[in-house]
């Protein structure tokens, strides 16, 4: 498993403080979320509900998106460096559900299990196991 720690990379790219509350992808509850405008999303074969929460900068995040794209499987995420203010406060209270380590990136499956990092042969059993 191979991710990075959002707490080191925190210093060098993000100026201001940010707090980590439990939180859930509100999307999924009906309810708004503030950066929903910053979310991308990335055209495949649906095998399911496939969120990233990652950094712009991660080498780990980038093979983790590349890895659903070859595997030609539609997803979502979300540059949380990239996002400022309350925007960037509300990705990083939802994260908290996923996890409290605050490390990168993290792959939320069907809103109900979290990936740690990039698992290549995890993502690889999760979109075989969903055709």
């Amino acid at each position: 498993m191979y991710e990075t720690s959002f707490k080191g990379l925190q210093r060098r790219i993000i100026a201001q403080s940010i707090k980590t509350k439990p939180g859930f992808l509100s999307k999924s509850r009906g309810g708004v979320i503030s950066y929903q405008t910053q979310i991308k999303r990335v055209s495949g074969r649906k095998v399911g509900d496939i969120f990233i929460f990652a950094l712009s900068t991660c080498i780990w995040c980038r093979k983790t998106k590349q890895l659903f794209k070859d595997l030609g499987v539609e997803y979502s995420y979300v540059d949380v460096d990239l996002l400022q203010g309350k925007d960037q406060d509300e990705a990083m209270k939802e994260m908290g559900k996923w996890n409290k380590t605050q490390s990168f990136p993290i792959i939320v499956l069907d809103n109900k299990k979290p990936m740690l990092g990039f698992k290549e042969q995890d993502i690889r059993d999760y979109c075989e196991t969903k055709k």
